[in-house]
């Protein structure tokens, strides 16, 4: 920018007063003619004329810059101290000490500028320096006395653009704007543009000045901003407008002499001697403007006709810092004792915001105030604490200056203790002004952790009374909003879950619980997170190798778990927790091997080295280096009593350490290609060997000579196991072979072609066996007919090793990409506790009638009966040949009635003592019977025996002689199932033909014949008080019916396969299925609405259970567990199950892949 001036014309007149100069010269020595006679006698008074012209010009040009201030005559009768309100052009006469700042102002507005920049000042300074004041009564009023236009003077509010475009539209036009010269628009309190209004109309109003500004180039503009503000707007768009800002700083010792002492003596006051630098002198705080201007007014006001302050009423006061905090004292006093001064410090809090961590104002719009509130108020406005303003022609009120809450002590105090508080509604009611400004758009509604967040401010500011209607609006709509939005989002999680759970468990696991975590629970993510407990084993995720684990051993006391790496170290990890021990570090290559000794003292590790190393896991050192071997260590192996040390290597050698010194003590010979494990068997006599000329070699520890036990049709590493008892060789070939370890002969092949398998292990317990392939998956089959126990899920990459745990129950597996995992064989799932597993498919289930004992049948034919407390087992039933069918309990004696395949119906009778202990437990009476029997039921009296048979009827038996007291059915197929109604004097049965039929007992008569269902009825079960039946069936429904009119009164929909199993609640309120889709639900019995999915099985569940309570629900799949489900869904006790197993957070792509809040 550059001075504006004269300076052109100026030129102009010096040359022409030089030019008349020479022609008088030359007059002078020439000829003369009139004209140059004429110019000669004039030119020197015209040089004169034009000196003078300039003169006059310069003065002109410096009164325009520097205008002098108006001193008009000042009304006696007005006090010349506006107190805490600024002062405004009416009080021009009075505003002293900032003459410098003014004068400095004027000059930058009279330069000539042509960059919009360069024409918008932006005068900054801190809160109470004056800068509203200095615009207002300092620069306002000296433009007035030159040809400058000012537009109405704007506060952005909550809508500055509308005040924006009203504002420039004063503007002249045409041929009236130029007339008029530079117009000024004055933006006041700029930083309400942050405090008050969204981000963008923020931008949209800097943009509009910036555009203004750079059509016009008369029009310039000026704004006053909190200096903590600015750099909001140096990172604004518009930017470049105030990298110049003019900055207002204290004034001076003299300058607060001419602000204090010259208003008055205009007004005609003066002050006592020595009483204006004492008040100059305790001027000296953050605020010391304001509390300057307020006390100064108060002191005006207290000195009456005299006109002249004394040191006296000085002090009465409270001088410069107490004169405010007395003012407020004494409106407190008036109210506090009718309101409370917690509901008086609350109402003025109303007026408190907080921004960039500081206290500022607040402009609250009286009609959002109680009428309390406005009661409590009203006093501090009339002492002038309080003002009212219109903003968008609304009556609102604000402090008079912030010095209010930043000086008086006990709104000090509040508003330090409930800073959060204030922040937090400053922070929401500019989300609500966003929400308000795009028209409520959905777009500006809150969602996820915001939504979140806004709730917990919500619920403080309620219980403090701070709530404004455009929060609560803004809240309430976004949880509307946001609620339909996250319901779906758990609809869609629930359903990905259930899709995956059996593939991604640990991963379903996660999603589902983030999800009832964080959205409205939907009953499909409920049933995601339990169907995903129900495969999800895990329960340690061991991180820390920097390359594949290749090798794992547990130690022998179950206490610690070792991992070898092919980064060269061995981990030891605490096998309960989880957490890392000791890291082995001295191998120059990657660990293949580790093993421990039966004492647990010691730990052998075979590497890519060529070396085996024994250490002491204790203090983590190497005890003996063995470098026999003249390449890789393949694998390494501690005999069971613990004395020798078997090593082998790819150099085809096998060799034999004695632990006692470490001298090798044997290098047995015989295979002819690279050797790749080892294994000694359970008693430690023989040593087994493999190796990649397609051999199995057993070594007699005795004299160490050879047996070779079997060849295999392929060369790869094939690996095999021990059973526990050493009388078996699991090989883990293409099919699995069990082969007799004495003779070599191959006992049982699985039948299922397996992939290359990687590793495989027999468990300690003997019933199954682990094994991975080429893939990130384990399982565990079962040693006798091969079937698959459990699948073990959660790696991403390829499962190199497995290794049980001493007791059976764990099984650690280690991958190719350096992490490990520790399992539960039998994972718990939602229920609340389960059995021991039965070795097959559990057929059978039933509960005592008082509650104390579960009685379950399996594919064994033995019949169990365990605890109801614990699930802990009580006694074992052995008399079935085959598959038990049905079981059930006497309603009175403690007896057990149970069928089977094998035709037979028993009676099991516990001791004399109810218990099912002593030698006397146990005893039977066995029926047998023509046909096979399905399904069996006891009357109420306990005195007959309804039997369901594949003859297709059903026969009642006298319980206790067997004699056939009627026989029930017209059924075309089998009957599956039979109960007695609570009065005995109806008899039901369902059948494999799709219907169940109601009979007369006492008649041997028909009553009804259901028919609706579509496929087999499984299940028959009546109401407790005899008016309803319920059926399930294979069709996937349960259909109940009227027994008086044997109509259908309602179907029930849901389950998405076979319903095996239907029982009424001891009350009748609820009915109970089970079914092949692996759940179990909960239905309204009166409704037939579904309720929940209490439970879920890894595999069909076949029967269930009331407890007498009613509050517990005993189911029986065919995974081999019985089951204990809560019947009230406690969903934070299934969060808490679910927490237990999750061992990391989704990532942000994840939650954006799945539509979840980041």
């Amino acid at each position: 920018m550059r001075q504006r001036s004269l300076l052109p014309v100026q030129i102009v007149v010096l040359v022409s007063a030089t030019l008349l100069e020479v022609l008088a010269n030359f007059a002078a020595n020439a000829a003369q003619s009139p004209v140059v006679r004429l110019v000669s006698r004039i030119a020197p008074l015209a040089v004169v004329v034009l000196v003078c012209v300039v003169i006059a010009g310069q003065v002109v040009v410096q009164k325009r810059s520097n205008p002098a201030a108006p001193r008009p005559a000042w009304d006696s009768d007005r006090t010349p101290y506006p107190g805490l309100a600024a002062f405004d052009r009416g009080d021009a006469a009075v505003f002293f000490g900032r003459e410098d700042e003014i004068a400095g102002i004027i000059r930058r507005l009279h330069l000539s500028a042509q960059q919009p920049a360069e024409r918008f000042v932006c005068l900054t300074g801190t809160s109470g320096s004056g800068k509203s004041s200095l615009v207002h009564a300092g620069v306002l009023p000296r433009l007035l006395e030159s040809r400058w236009l000012l537009l109405p003077v704007i506060v952005p509010g909550a809508d500055p653009l509308r005040h924006l475009e009203e504002a420039l539209a004063a503007r002249p036009r045409g041929a009236a704007a130029v007339r008029s010269g530079r117009t000024l628009l004055v933006v006041d309190q700029l930083e309400e543009l942050v405090t008050a209004s969204p981000p963008e109309g923020r931008e949209r109003f800097l943009a509009g000045l910036a555009e203004a500004l750079r059509e016009d180039r008369r029009l310039w503009v000026m704004a006053t901003l909190r200096v903590e503000f600015l750099p909001e707007f140096l990172a604004s768009a518009q930017q470049e407008l105030f990298t110049a800002p003019t900055a207002l700083g204290t004034m001076s010792t003299a300058e607060l002499v001419a602000a204090v002492e010259q208003p008055a003596r205009l007004a005609g006051g003066a002050f006592e001697p020595g009483l204006v630098a004492r008040i100059v002198e305790d001027t000296g705080t953050a605020d010391a403007l304001p509390l300057l201007a307020y006390l100064l007014r108060e002191l005006y006001l207290s000195v009456g006709d005299s006109k002249i302050a004394t040191k006296e009423s000085y002090l009465a006061l409270g001088g410069v810092t107490g004169a405010l905090a007395r003012q407020a004292d004494e409106v407190f006093a008036t109210v506090v004792d009718e309101h409370g001064a917690d509901t008086v410090l609350t109402a003025l809090l109303l007026l408190v915001g907080m921004e960039a961590g500081e206290p500022v104002k607040r402009r609250v719009p009286t009609a959002e105030l109680s009428p309390t509130e406005r009661e409590i108020l009203r006093p501090f406005d009339a002492a002038r604490l309080l003002v009212v303003t219109r903003v968008d022609d609304v009556p609102a009120v604000q402090v008079a200056h912030e010095a209010l809450f930043r000086q008086w002590p006990p709104l000090q105090q509040q508003v330090t203790v409930r800073a959060e508080l204030l922040k937090s509604r400053s922070e929401l009611e500019r989300w609500a002004a966003d929400w308000q400004a795009s028209g409520r758009s959905p777009d500006y509604l809150l969602t996820g952790e915001r939504l979140a967040v806004a709730g917990r401010w919500l619920a403080g500011l309620e219980t403090a009374d701070g709530a404004t209607v455009a929060v609560r609006e803004l809240v309430v709509a976004s949880r509307s909003r946001d609620r339909d939005f996250l319901l779906r989002v758990s609809e869609s999680i629930g359903q990905y879950v259930l899709a995956n759970a059996e593939r991604e468990p640990e991963f379903g696991t996660l999603l589902a619980a983030t999800v009832l975590t964080e959205c409205p629970p939907t009953s499909t993510a409920v049933r995601a997170l339990m169907t995903a407990l129900a495969h999800n084993h895990t329960r340690a995720v061991l991180t820390g190798h920097r390359a594949g684990v290749r090798a794992m051993a547990w130690s022998p006391d179950g206490a610690w778990l070792a991992t070898a790496s092919l980064d060269g170290t061995v981990r030891l990890w605490d096998a309960v927790t989880g957490a890392a021990g000791a890291v082995l570090e001295g191998h120059g290559a990657g660990i293949v091997a580790v093993h421990w000794s039966p004492d647990a003292r010691l730990l052998a590790t075979g590497s890519r080295d060529r070396t085996t190393r024994v250490w002491d896991p204790a203090t983590g050192r190497a005890v003996v280096v063995l470098d026999a071997a003249t390449d890789t260590v393949r694998d390494v192996a501690f005999s069971p009593d613990g004395e020798l040390l078997a090593t082998c290597s790819r150099d085809r050698r096998i060799r034999i350490f004695a632990t006692a010194g470490w001298a090798q003590v044997a290098e047995p010979a015989g295979h002819s290609d690279e050797i790749y494990q080892l294994a000694w068997s359970p008693d430690g006599t023989r040593l087994l060997s493999a190796a990649y000329d397609r051999s199995y070699i057993l070594w007699t520890r005795e004299n160490w000579r050879p047996q070779r036990v079997g060849d295999r049709p392929s060369g790869h590493a094939t690996p095999f196991g021990w059973t526990v008892d050493g009388a078996f060789l699991v090989s883990g070939e293409e099919r699995i072979k069990v082969i007799d370890a004495a003779t070599g002969q191959v006992r049982r092949v699985l039948p299922e072609r397996s992939e290359l398998i990687v590793s495989l292990r027999c468990s300690p317990k003997g019933d199954s066996f682990a094994l991975s392939s080429r893939g990130p998956e384990v399982r565990i089959r079962m040693l006798d007919h091969g079937d698959v126990r459990a699948r073990l899920c959660g790696h991403a990459t390829r499962v190199e090793t497995v290794a049980w745990s001493p007791t059976g129950e764990q099984l650690a597996a280690g991958a190719e990409d350096g992490a490990a995992r520790i399992w539960s064989v039998d994972t718990p799932g939602a229920e609340l506790y389960a059995t021991a597993r039965h070795p097959g498919l559990v057929t059978g289930l039933d509960l005592s009638p008082d509650g104390e004992s579960i009685a379950s049948g399996a594919a064994d034919g033995v019949v169990r009966v365990w605890s109801a407390h614990d699930g802990s087992p009580v006694a074992t039933l052995v008399g079935h040949g085959t598959s038990v069918n049905d079981l059930r309990w006497h309603p009175h004696s403690g007896s057990l009635a149970s069928c089977a395949d094998d035709g037979t119906v028993r009676i099991w009778r516990p001791a004399a003592d109810g218990t099912w202990s002593g030698a006397e437990a146990g005893t039977e009476t066995v029926f047998t019977t023509e046909e096979t029997v399905e399904a069996l039921a006891w009357s109420p009296d306990g005195g007959r025996l309804a039997l369901g048979r594949r003859d297709q009827r059903a026969t009642v038996l006298d319980a206790g002689t067997g004699q056939v007291l009627g026989r029930y059915g017209e059924h075309s197929q089998w009957v599956c199932a039979v109960a007695w109604s609570p009065r005995a004097d109806l008899l039901a049965t369902g059948s494999d033909d799709h219907t169940a039929q109601l009979w007369d007992v006492a008649s041997a008569t028909p009553r009804h014949r259901l028919i609706g269902h579509r496929s087999w009825v499984d299940a028959v079960t009546f109401a407790p008080d005899g008016a309803r039946l319920a059926t399930s069936s294979a069709d996937l429904t349960v259909r109940l019916w009227d027994v008086a009119t044997g109509e259908q009164v309602a179907e029930l929909r849901g389950h998405e396969a076979r319903i095996r199993a239907v029982a009424f609640a001891p009350d009748g309120r609820l009915l109970a299925t089970a079914s092949d889709d692996r759940t179990v639900r909960l239905w309204d019995a009166r409704t037939g609405r579904e309720h929940r999915v209490i439970g879920i099985h890894r595999d069909r569940v076949q029967r269930l259970a009331w407890f007498p309570d009613g509050r517990r629900v005993a189911t029986a799949s065919e995974d081999g567990t019985v089951r204990v489900w809560g019947a009230e869904g406690d969903l934070d006790a299934l969060l808490a199950t679910a927490r237990k197993r999750i061992f990391r957070t989704l990532t942000p792509n994840e939650r954006r892949t799945h539509l979840l809040p980041e």
